[in-house]
């Protein structure tokens, strides 16, 4: 027979033991937020507590609970950016030419997400996402000054 005391043990150790096999996700990139285009237009505010539609698998997967039939939101999101490198006093890295400013790094980026939803129960559902939380680029000009300092390839 199980005592309650053993019972708590074993959770905990299993919660350890799961805690344990999550592995580091390494990112490089600006951080997006257009998860979700409804609460973009609230400018995210509430965003884990709001349970609206099946994008609240995100911000807090718990809330798929509240949503009450199949659901699936497709966002696509284009993001343009502009930017440029103004040489103020950069110094030449040793040996080396100084290069160019490197003119507009930025251009137009697709950022798409989906998420789907399927209530099981009364209070269980499961749910799938696919976003990028992470991305974009600048792509500057190969001569462009920085190039030393910079770049990651």
């Amino acid at each position: 027979m199980i005592t309650a005391r053993r019972s708590r043990s074993l959770a905990v150790a299993c919660a350890i033991a799961l805690a344990g096999a999550a592995t580091n996700s390494y990112a490089s990139g600006f951080q997006l937020q257009e998860q979700s285009a409804s609460q973009l237009g609230k400018a995210f505010s509430g965003t884990a507590a709001s349970a609206e539609d099946a994008t609240v698998l995100f911000y807090n997967p718990a809330g798929m609970s509240q949503l009450k039939q199949s659901e699936v939101t497709v966002v696509a999101t284009e993001i343009g950016i502009q930017s440029e490198f103004k040489n103020d006093a950069s110094v030449a890295a040793f040996g080396q030419p100084l290069g160019v400013e490197g003119g507009d790094a930025g251009g137009w980026n697709f950022v798409p997400s989906v998420y789907a939803t399927i209530p099981v129960q009364d209070k269980l559902a499961v749910g799938f996402g696919f976003n990028a939380p992470f991305g974009l680029e600048l792509d500057y000009a190969g001569d462009w000054m920085g190039r030393f300092q910079a770049r990651h390839r």
